[in-house]
């Protein structure tokens, strides 16, 4: 199964087998804890006796029906869980729990860490073997026959064996049942109070706390307050030389009207006085009109 939601780094796992080692100390020191995963491991293993061949599981419909195969298959591959199993399923759990489950909507958020669970149970997707099966096959023999009828070539049987794979893959639903069923002894045995209790939120607040110490804060950019920029009262004039071409062609025009325009006014002005207070002459630029130096 493809975790869509993420799954633990190994930083992360290694944060949460801290805290599942320190809240389970003295149980581990005085060798209770060995007792209950010793109690797991028997309940969630099964003899080989119970595993069927592949083709055989496939005509099993429902999950109930392949849980004795499946952990039959289990304890072939992985073994009797033993107490640094149960320790890293746990831890396992509790970092699903404590640092993504939170981030999951409804309705799939509790459903992710037993799937998830039972798959880290499994550590397989699909059961196969690889049989010896005989098969046979005409050959010709190069011999030919005259018969009353026509020649024929003589041709013989060839009985030869070839590797078969049968395969069985495990389903999604299978994981989630093993992972319930899983998590229910884990939580019976391990946890007062469960999913929902004192002892697993404190567990995950720690566990949360690790996971941000080992990320640390996030940085934001912050400016230096001793620089030369921000100590500097004055702006920056901003020259036409730091603009574009288009907009230094447009300044350069302004400037120049503007110089054209300051000079005719000076020449208004001489000619006024000369005149003395008679009728000032019209200038016209654009839309606007001037008399003398009085614009409208």
């Amino acid at each position: 199964m493809k975790p869509v939601f993420g799954k633990p780094t190994k930083e992360q796992l290694a944060a949460a087998e801290a805290v599942v080692r320190e809240h389970f100390e003295d149980k581990i020191g005085s060798g209770v804890f060995d007792d209950w995963s010793s109690q797991i491991g028997k309940t969630f293993s099964r003899p080989l006796a119970l595993l069927p061949a592949p083709l055989a599981m496939k005509r099993r419909r429902y999950p109930k029906e392949r849980y004795d195969a499946l952990l039959a298959l289990r304890t072939r591959d992985r073994g009797v869980l033993t107490r640094r199993g149960v320790v890293n399923l746990l831890a396992f759990a509790l970092a699903i729990d404590a640092l993504i489950t939170p981030t999951i909507p409804q309705p799939v958020r509790n459903d992710y860490m037993i799937a998830l669970l039972g798959q880290r149970f499994m550590r397989r997707e699909v059961y196969s073997r690889t049989v010896m099966r005989y098969s046979s096959r005409r050959e010709k023999t190069g011999v030919i026959r005259y018969g009353p009828n026509r020649p024929e070539e003589l041709t013989r049987r060839v009985e030869e064996e070839v590797p078969t794979k049968e395969y069985c893959r495990i389903r999604r639903s299978d994981r989630r049942y093993i992972g319930r069923r899983l998590w229910k002894a884990m939580e019976k045995m391990l946890l007062s109070g469960g999913r929902k209790g004192a002892t697993w939120s404190d567990m995950k607040e720690k566990v949360a706390t690790a996971a941000h110490g080992l990320h640390g804060p996030e940085k934001t950019p912050q400016r230096d307050l001793a620089s030369p920029a921000c100590t500097s009262a004055k702006p920056v004039p901003r020259t036409s030389a730091c603009l574009p071409a288009r907009s230094r062609r447009a300044v350069v025009e302004r400037d120049s009207q503007h110089s054209s325009f300051a000079l005719l006014s000076g020449l208004i002005h001489g000619a006024d006085e000369r005149r003395g207070f008679g009728e000032p002459l019209r200038l016209c630029q654009g839309n606007a009109v001037f008399r003398g130096n009085d614009a409208r």
